[in-house]
Parts: structure tokens; sequence; C-alpha cells
């Protein structure tokens, strides 16, 4: 009976732990519909005045997600911005359960030092979820990103 329990347990611990996301390789976030979600430069709204266009909002910055996952643990970098302007970022704090993920990024600028809490759910080939800030009051930003083909 004991043998029989035991048996039963593993499998299903092994069951769930194939259900994992398995979230590796590279996303890139699409960009916004709605302006004011767009990922601004290092220092916000009024930091870089060349970045504005001739309606006046920010320029959109490319976000690059490189993740790897093993073992529910999230770990990886995002680049953000492309070129020399480019910055990369470590992922930390990175949890994979099941289908849904989680991780933090921090951006530290000459200004200010600014958290994102990242937080979704994995389908076949794209991420979805939000972002927000960790220690400023900015309501939650939607994202999407599909895997970048190799």
């Amino acid at each position: 009976m004991y043998r029989t329990i035991l048996c039963l347990v593993s499998a299903l611990c092994l069951g769930v732990g194939m259900l994992s996301a398995q979230i590796h390789g590279q996303y890139k976030l699409d960009p916004p519909a709605n302006p004011d979600q767009q990922t601004q430069r290092p220092g916000g709204r009024g930091a870089n005045r060349g970045a504005r266009g001739a309606g006046g909002g920010i320029a959109a910055m490319s976000v690059v997600l490189d993740l790897s996952e093993q073992d529910g643990k999230l770990t990886g970098k995002a680049t953000i911005g492309e070129g020399q302007q480019a910055r990369s970022v470590e992922v930390t704090n990175g949890k994979v359960s099941g289908d849904k993920f989680s991780f933090e990024t921090t951006l530290e600028t000459p200004r200010a030092r600014m958290t994102w809490i990242w937080e979704g759910t994995a389908t076949e080939g794209a991420l979805n979820g939000t972002r927000k800030t960790k220690d400023y009051p900015r309501p939650p930003q939607p994202f999407s990103a599909k895997r970048v083909e190799e």
C-alpha cells in the first residue's frame, strides 16, 4: 500500500513538472496599441527631448527578452533599445509554475533606479501579461511578446 501511494505521488509530481511552460529563447515585445504604454527611454518623458516625434509622443523602444527556464526557475536578460543605445539588464526572481511566469528587471540610470515586475502566461511561442513598476505608482501595462525564430 505504501509503495502504491509513493508511486502515485511521484507520478503526479512528474506530471506537474511536465506541464511547465518551458520558456526559453528570445521574445520580442510587440509595440503597444496605446502610445501611453510604450516603453520610455530611461529617465521618463522629459529625459530625452530628441525622442519626441512630430506629434509630441515618445518614441517606442524595442525590448527583447532572452529567457531560460529550468526546474521552475526563470533566468536571462532583457535588452532595451537597439544599437549603441541598447542596455541589457538581468532577469531576477524569475519563477515558472505551469503556464504562469513572473520575474523582475531593474534599470539603473544616473537619475533613478526602476524595477519592473513582469507577470503573465506563456503559450506556444508567445508571452502575454502585465508589467508594473515596483517603486513608482503607475498602472500596470499589458505586454505581448512573440518568440524570435532562430
